[in-house]
């Protein structure tokens, strides 16, 4: 008795899984990345005085794309 409803359980669990792999596949795939520079600069005395000499870094942002 005991088996046979860890059995069926197991069958849930592999089904949930076997369904929700293609949905999170696709949900990590489908991602905009968005590339930009920037000086980013510590604070607003940076920005008045010394923007101009801040060094530029290089940012990454991963948008999920809605379909």
């Amino acid at each position: 008795m005991k088996l046979k409803f860890i059995e069926i359980k197991l069958k849930i669990i592999c089904a949930f899984i076997i369904f929700l792999s293609p949905i999170i596949v696709h949900m990590q795939i489908t991602k905009e990345k968005i590339y930009f520079e920037s000086a980013n600069p510590f604070s607003l005395s940076d920005i008045i005085s010394d923007l101009n000499n801040q060094k530029n870094k290089k940012f990454l942002i991963l948008k999920p794309v809605e379909n």
